[in-house]
């Protein structure tokens, strides 16, 4: 991540201008299982480390079973009302054991994925909503 972090800044060193976010935090509720002792999620706290830098984003995360996860993607702005962004995130996510509901765990596997996020904008520290699958997770962001 760091690594990240630094190509993003050697790219442009002007980071006022470019635009660039820091995530961090990620608390989660899931809405598909009400009976959390039961429920194969162990995780709602997700350690979540992450960087936007002219629409694309990359993140390292615990996910909801307790395994560390990375993605990599790009962020669409669909449309702001009121200093709030809309966006859809077109995201690769590795470090799941399945793509899809509990099916085929075979081996860690690379998952297409499409998430929502609820940004505020105009300001330098502001939480930020993830929609995805069966979750919605609160993060905060850090602009420059």
């Amino acid at each position: 991540m760091i690594v990240l972090v630094c190509l993003f800044l050697w790219m442009d060193a002007d980071a006022s201008e470019s635009g660039i976010d820091f995530y961090f935090g990620g608390w989660s509720t899931h809405y598909q299982n009400d009976n959390w002792t039961e429920s194969p999620y162990k995780n709602s706290s997700h350690e979540l480390i992450g960087i936007k830098f002219q629409d694309y984003v990359a993140a390292t995360f615990m996910n909801s079973f307790g395994d560390r996860a990375y993605l990599v993607g790009k962020s669409f702005n669909i449309f702001e009302v009121k200093r709030i962004d809309f966006n859809v995130l077109a995201v690769a996510v590795y470090g799941y054991e399945y793509c899809t509901s509990g099916k085929n765990r075979d081996t860690v596997k690379t998952c297409p994925q499409i998430m929502f996020s609820i940004e505020a904008q105009d300001y330098s520290f502001s939480p930020a909503i993830l929609l995805n699958g069966e979750a919605a997770m609160m993060t905060f962001k850090v602009s420059f």
